[in-house]
């Protein structure tokens, strides 16, 4: 295939053209990363050509649309692409979606959704809630696309299987252990490994994930930010700190909480056969018991 100026409202073309610029795609390290090719059409004409990397660590919709296009008026264009538009980048890159949203393009032909089942759809559906048209290669071109970026989506299927026989281990290891077992078990990596800083480093590093965990429960947004990703953090540092300050079990916990109660059988001193006896019949503390003597 030659330049983009043979292609003139030749549908079956654009996309051609768009699988010829992902061949030329350019890789910014060893990784398996996705060949990408963009076209850009007004008018029924190419008006941009691009491919991931053409710019170095860029994707080809953004030096299409950002690079080679930036003074020019294309609301209304169609963007043909071989893959899903992306919904997150790094601060203080801007998705592609963002862009194509806010370049006012009115039509997107995707190659491929994305084969990360983590985020695959939601390009195509934050285009969609824009009002953007959107449509799908034909299935012997995904097919070519498919089998141009079969590495880049091996890696994904062999994560699948790895996370699917992990989480069939760590229930079945981990179903019977009780609250003090995953406390010290988590414990011990955690405050081993952060033994040598001071208290107040390790409550720093808490107070700064307590600021992920108030956007979760806020339901805010911010640009670049996954609350979610704050609570094992918090978990983490909270197990440091914990460690640090001497607290080595959910006892310790407890016993520091409710200074005047046993935390299982609630008395002082406790009673050593009904406290082992409801030891024995529980995974850990009755909290609601506790609670109700904290409001004592």
């Amino acid at each position: 295939m030659g330049s983009k100026g043979e292609f003139e409202n030749d549908e079956r073309g654009f996309m051609k053209l768009a699988i010829e610029q992902a061949r030329k795609s350019v890789h910014e390290d060893a990784r398996a990363h996705p060949r990408v090719g963009a076209v850009v059409v007004k008018d029924g004409k190419v008006v941009a050509v691009a491919h991931r990397g053409e710019h170095p660590g860029n994707h080809a919709e953004f030096v299409a649309l950002e690079k080679k296009l930036a003074e020019d008026t294309i609301a209304g264009a169609t963007l043909y692409t071989t893959l899903e538009p992306c919904t997150t980048r790094n601060h203080p890159k801007i998705p592609c979606a963002e862009r194509i949203r806010e370049r006012r393009i009115a039509r997107v032909v995707v190659g491929m959704l994305d084969p990360n089942p983590d985020i695959r759809g939601l390009g195509w559906n934050l285009l969609r809630d824009a009002g953007v048209a959107t449509e799908m290669f034909p299935t012997d071109l995904m097919s070519e696309i498919e089998e141009l970026n079969r590495d880049f989506t091996r890696q994904f299927k062999r994560r699948a299987k790895q996370r699917e026989h992990l989480d069939e281990r760590f229930i079945t290891i981990n179903r019977s252990r009780s609250l003090d077992e995953w406390y010290r078990a988590v414990n011990v990596i955690y405050w081993n490994r952060n033994f040598l800083r001071d208290s107040m480093n390790l409550f720093a590093h808490l107070v700064e994930v307590i600021g992920g965990l108030s956007l979760l429960a806020s339901q805010k947004k911010k640009h670049g930010v996954a609350p979610e990703s704050f609570v094992p953090k918090a978990i983490a540092w909270w197990l440091a700190l914990c460690g640090k300050v001497g607290v080595k079990s959910v006892d310790d916990m407890v016993w520091a909480k409710f200074p005047n109660a046993c935390a299982y059988c609630h008395k002082r001193p406790h009673d050593p056969d009904e406290c082992t006896e409801r030891k024995a019949s529980r995974s850990g503390p009755d909290w609601e018991g506790l609670a109700r003597l904290g409001d004592e």
